[in-house]
């Protein structure tokens, strides 16, 4: 009997495992098809995470002062917003992300990784960056691909303050030249190996 119920027990313990993995993977398909259809197969980029090293190198190059107020373009996960976030102690912090199955993560690791006055400080928008109105923008973080950026350098030079900057890793505006280029020694294959800071 016992050895029956030990069985059962890890039966159900599969089943539910496995449910949990295909209803992943159907959000995930859902929402890129829901970017897709959102955006008419306009510019877009997959989400890829900044990885541990050159997100804490990215946290010390940004700097951030009282009222500040610091987007991350793309956030994914929001680990670029929660890294700022905890080691900063001010200013406030955005993320926008349209890719549904990634922008609940950063939801839920919002709410379970930070404290309250992180939480406070931090607001995650579901949405289009060409959609959202970023004047309120003092700094932006950024991990987009060069299409993405290309289509986004107008819309940076007409709504953002005079002095904002922006933080773009490894990847740069077409014509606009940066106002410092910070290598983070990494080696040559990595992802993360530059961070351009440019000023609007």
């Amino acid at each position: 009997m016992t050895l029956y119920l030990i069985a059962l027990a890890l039966y159900v313990v599969l089943v539910i495992i496995f449910l949990a993995a295909v209803f992943s993977v159907a959000l995930f398909m859902f929402s890129l098809l829901f970017i897709f259809v959102r955006t008419k197969g306009g510019p877009s980029a997959p989400f890829v995470p900044l990885p541990k090293a050159a997100l804490l190198q990215l946290v010390d190059i940004v700097h951030v002062q009282e009222n500040d107020v610091v987007y991350d373009l793309g956030c994914g996960d929001g680990r670029v917003v929660r890294a700022l976030s905890s080691t900063k102690k001010v200013g406030r912090y955005v993320g926008i992300e349209r890719n549904f199955f990634v922008y609940c993560l950063a939801i839920l690791y919002k709410k379970f990784l930070l404290d309250g006055d992180e939480k406070e400080n931090v607001n995650f928008i579901f949405g289009d960056i060409f959609k959202h109105d970023l004047s309120s923008a003092t700094r932006l973080t950024m991990y987009l691909f060069p299409g993405v950026l290309k289509d986004l350098e107008p819309k940076l030079e007409k709504e953002l303050q005079k002095g904002s900057l922006v933080y773009s890793v490894d990847f740069t505006f077409p014509s606009k030249k940066p106002k410092e280029i910070i290598s983070l020694g990494r080696a040559k294959h990595c992802l993360g190996r530059y961070v351009y800071v440019y000023e609007f």
